[in-house]
């Protein structure tokens, strides 16, 4: 069985996004940074990154 709880807390973060190659395939690159700091002390750190093709 799992156990519910509830943890009030915050979430601050951003990101950027850059062209890389413009066309007929457009590929973007970005990079993001997320911080979670929750109720009872407990707080993690995330960052993700992502290449994709853009498509129209």
């Amino acid at each position: 069985m799992y156990d519910h709880y509830r943890a009030d807390g915050y979430q601050v973060g951003g990101g950027v996004e850059n062209m890389l190659f413009q066309g007929r395939a457009p590929v973007y690159l970005n990079a993001q940074y997320v911080y979670s700091n929750y109720h009872g002390g407990s707080n993690r750190q995330r960052v993700m990154g992502d290449v994709g093709i853009r498509f129209k």
